[in-house]
Formats: structure tokens, sequence, C-alpha cells
């Protein structure tokens, strides 16, 4: 079983190897594409071969100058990613101005008393005010998943070409320990309650509901602990459904669609971006299909969608939202919800600011 580097980000710390070192590590075990890395390096001045090994090696000899550029950079990165980068978001819109006090010094009670959860897996991490309106309470919790995985030649060893002629492609789950920081934030300008869940790049399906429900129970029963009477995080069917998001982002020009699977009349497709397309929906692979599809009277009818905004130049944060096939298909289940977008791409809080509104505003 793997266990994550464990690392606090501190802002104020002095400058060491072993602690650049630690952080690169950080990146790797939090699933940082290895591309963010490397321009990095390259940004402050230091070549790397495309490989983490030869990222901390790179870290350990480069001149101190270097190095301390280094780990700014990676300060930054790892803090951007442990608030808001490659999260599992749930939106609560309903919270009034008393619900907004309410909240806050209900997490002053939390974070105030070291017993609050004594009894939870979770650990009161931090609360940090990232913009006038804005508080983020971070909660850390030692979480085991199963990591999907395509298996390849070198992972199944002598048998590999006599097994893989026979498939496709093979999968397997490996049991992996991850220190996580999941968060409540309060937003009291607009009034809203985000809940979200780590790494959600790595939370299989079938274990996001587990996950939430058991983040929103461990809140509640610790504000219960401290004596905490008019503060609850509210129950799943509370927050904002976003089933219908799933056809809004087809049907909505704005930004790009770059990975679908939808359904037609005769059965069911996966597109993703491929060679010069930017968007699914304009490259010729697609839109030949869906004028066929329409010709008969179809219509494409998506059930997991990612979709990419432009914030600014060259800046895409993604939200990916979708249901099994089995569940959109099903016509007898009458209404139908979907509580939980997963976010991605996001550099700053801007970014994730941004990436908020358009999932409200497809919903």
């Amino acid at each position: 079983m793997v266990k994550q580097a464990d690392l606090e980000i501190d802002e104020t710390h002095e400058f060491s190897r072993e602690d650049l070192v630690s952080k690169i590590k950080l990146c790797e075990s939090r699933r940082i594409d290895l591309d963010v890395l490397d321009e990095i390096y390259s940004e402050v001045g230091i070549y790397a071969a495309h490989r983490w090994l030869s990222l901390q090696a790179e870290a350990k000899v480069c001149s101190d100058k270097l190095a301390k550029k280094l780990d700014k950079k990676i300060d930054i990165l790892l803090k951007n990613h442990i608030f808001f980068d490659n999260k599992l978001v749930m939106v609560y819109d309903q919270l009034t101005t008393d619900d907004v006090e309410l909240f806050t010094e209900g997490m002053i009670e939390l974070f105030g008393n070291n017993t609050a959860f004594d009894d939870s897996s979770y650990i009161a991490n931090g609360c940090y005010e990232v913009s006038d309106s804005i508080v983020l309470y971070n909660f850390k919790i030692y979480r085991e998943i199963q990591e999907r995985k395509e298996l390849t030649a070198k992972d199944l060893g002598e048998k590999a070409l006599e097994v893989l002629d026979k498939y496709n492609r093979i999968v397997g789950y490996s049991p992996i320990s991850v220190d996580c920081f999941d968060a409540v934030i309060i937003d009291g300008l607009n009034k809203r309650l985000i809940l979200q869940l780590d790494l959600g790049s790595i939370v299989l399906a079938n274990a996001v509901d587990k996950f939430f429900h058991d983040f929103r129970t461990a809140l509640n029963d610790a504000f219960v602990k401290v004596g905490v009477k008019n503060c609850r995080i509210p129950e799943k069917t509370e927050f904002v459904n976003l089933y219908s998001s799933i056809q809004n982002y087809y049907d909505n020009p704005e930004g790009e669609v770059t990975d679908a699977s939808f359904s037609t009349s005769k059965n069911n497709h996966r597109e993703y971006i491929k060679e010069e397309a930017r968007d699914i929906r304009k490259a010729d692979y697609h839109s030949n299909g869906k004028l066929a599809e329409e010709k008969f009277g179809g219509k494409i009818r998506p059930y997991r969608i990612s979709k990419r905004f432009e914030r600014i130049l060259n800046t895409w944060p993604q939200v990916y939202v979708g249901v099994h096939h089995r569940y959109f298909a099903n016509d007898k289940s009458g209404f139908k919800s979907l509580y939980q977008a997963h976010i991605f791409d996001i550099k700053s809080r801007e970014d994730y600011d941004f990436i908020i509104e358009k999932i409200l505003a497809n919903r």
C-alpha cells in the first residue's frame, strides 16, 4: 500500500533542500500533472528530464538561487492545489445572512476545541480567509482509495503478451492511502456553502456519496459535541441539483466540450478531443454523426460530459458532471438528481470562483 508524502505548507518556513524535495514528492502523490512541474522548472531556468526522480535530483544540485525560486513557485502550486484544484464539489446556495454568522461562529468553536473530532477520522487542519467574503475551512483525513489503473505489459510480467492478446485492455485497482484535505467554504457575499472532497480524480464513482456523507456526518457530529446547536451541514438533497447541466453543457455554445459519453437512437458513444480538435462538438467525426442522428429525428443525449471555459487568455478551468448510463437510461425513475461536480485545471482562486459560477449558470 502506497502512502502519500505528508507535508504542511508553511509560507514562513526557512528554505531547505530536504523540504523542497518533500514538496516535489507531495506534488507527485497529489497527482499533479508532470507537465505543470516541467513548466515551473523551465520558468525558473532548471533543465530536468520528464520524470519525477529527475525533478527531485535537479532540486538537490541546482544553485541556491534557483532552488529558492523553485521552492516559492512550488509552494504556490501546492497551496492552490490543496485549496481549489481537483475537487468534487457540492453547492448549497440558500444561506441567509444569519446562517453565515452562525457557521462562522460554529467553525470558531470547532477549531477552538481540541476534542471536537476525537471520535472522527477527520482533523480540523486550518481556516483561511481567501477573500474579504470567503473563508475556507480545511479538514484533513487519511483516506484509503482504490486507484484505477490500465495495466501494461510491464505490469503483467511474463504472461503479458498472452493475456493482452485476449483483451483490448485490462484494468486493475490498487489500494492507496492518501492524506486528503476536504473543505467547507462559506461565501458570505453570495450566501453559499460549498462542500468539497479533495483529489476528485482518484475517488471512484461508487464511493463519492459515501465520502460526502461521512464528511457531513463528521462535521455535524462535531458541532453537537462542542455544543453548537444552530449550525448543521445540509442534507445532500438540499444542495443544488446539477442533473440538467449534463445536457445544458452540451447545448450551450459557450466553452469547449473536451470529453463526452452520450446516447443516440442506435447506441452509446464516448468521444474526446484528439488531433487538432478543441471542442468535440465542432470536430468532423462528431458533427457528421450528429447530422445523421438529427436527420431521423434523433438527438445527442449526453450522460457524462467535461467542459472547459476560458476565463482569461489561455486559462481554461474545467468541470465534469455525469451519471452511470443505467441511471440515465432508466425512464421509470422519474425525478433525477446529481449533486456533485468535479472541477480541475484550476490554477487560482479566481479560476475557482469562475468555474463555480459556470456550474450554477448551467444547472
